[in-house]
């Protein structure tokens, strides 16, 4: 089994009612595994190859967000045959992706000219 599959799968064994210790571990899984698209709504979606692990991003969002969201799978077929899933969270992700942080924006930088 590989380090990355042993990681996430304890990673679900975590059950904790702390909303730090919720918060930074959403703020690590979306920074390793997501992406924000920047539209109008801003979405934020979440991929990965381990359905229970979606299940556990949708179920630490929910206590804190009134999300919605959308689930999408697709097989990938390269040497074999592996189904990719992808959470794409539309409802309040504004509000995620303000308060983990994801997009940082510091006015102190400006473009050379």
């Amino acid at each position: 089994m590989s380090f990355a599959i042993t990681v996430k799968e304890d990673l679900l064994k975590v059950n904790t009612n702390d909303r730090a210790e919720n918060m930074a571990l959403l703020e690590a899984l979306f920074r390793f595994g997501g992406e924000v698209v920047i539209s109008f709504p801003v979405r934020l979606r979440f991929t990965c190859n381990n359905m229970a692990l979606i299940r556990y991003v949708i179920k630490v969002c929910k206590l804190y967000y009134d999300i919605e969201y959308q689930i999408e799978s697709r097989v990938i077929k390269r040497f074999d045959n592996k189904t990719v899933f992808t959470l794409e969270i539309t409802k309040e992700a504004d509000k995620l992706v303000k308060d983990l942080e994801l997009l940082i924006y510091d006015s102190s930088l400006k473009k050379n000219d």
